[in-house]
């Protein structure tokens, strides 16, 4: 718990750092949000087609789609995701060039955005078939998948490596991912009331919450694994 409490602390002492990192994050969610609406509608619109006719050229177009829609998402999220754990790094006195970082960033997230893809569109493949044929559902196992995914892609950042969930203790791992989901998922409890206010003063309090959680979850992470 000294580390959090010094993770905490050294936000404040580096604000140009910590208030970086929280924009790339706000930038990251509304750009993504904006540049993916479109191609979501259109996917979604293309799955109840395909629900209703099942042809082959449909179903070609909807994984079209799905591709082009996980193409801009990593893209996006390679972006302002690599710039948000460098700015973290530097608050933990370390400096890597931004041209490296981002590259190895890039690199090691290949693997994760292509399993992440790949889950998602099983899921989907699954719950269209589930629709038209009926059957067991799927959907139990796909997220605990993604779940696992996640945890192993959060554990390889702090050295970027894509073994990084092997490179330290079990216990001091388990401790780190217990500690940061326990974190999010407190802000997302703090933050799911205000949805009620409406827009706009909805949306800049879950801002205030959200965003400096991610960003002490990440100086945390590295300053224990890192």
């Amino acid at each position: 718990m000294n580390n959090l409490a010094r993770s905490f602390a050294e936000l404040f002492y580096k604000p140009f750092f910590f208030l970086g990192i929280v924009m790339s994050d706000a930038l990251f969610f509304f750009t993504w949000g904006f540049a993916l609406s479109a191609i979501s509608d259109t996917l979604n619109i293309h799955v109840l087609l395909f629900g209703a006719e099942k042809t082959l050229p449909l179903f070609l177009k909807v994984l079209l789609l799905i591709l082009t829609f996980y193409i801009i998402g990593f893209l996006l999220y390679v972006i302002f995701q690599s710039i948000a754990w460098w700015l973290a790094n530097n608050i933990n006195n370390n400096h890597p060039p931004l041209k490296d970082y981002f590259f190895h960033f890039l690199k090691i997230n290949i693997l994760w955005g292509f399993l992440f893809s790949l889950l998602s569109i099983a899921d989907l493949v699954f719950s269209i078939r589930e629709k038209a044929f009926g059957g067991e559902s799927l959907s139990s196992l796909i997220t605990v998948l993604f779940g696992v995914v996640a945890v192993f892609a959060f554990l390889s950042y702090p050295k970027l490596k894509i073994n990084g969930a092997f490179t330290y203790p079990l216990s001091k791992s388990l401790m780190v991912v217990f500690i940061c989901a326990a974190l999010f998922f407190v802000a997302l409890w703090i933050q799911s009331p205000l949805s009620y206010l409406g827009q706009p003063l909805g949306d800049i309090l879950s801002f205030i919450i959200v965003f400096p959680v991610l960003a002490l979850i990440r100086v945390y992470a590295l300053k224990v694994l890192g």
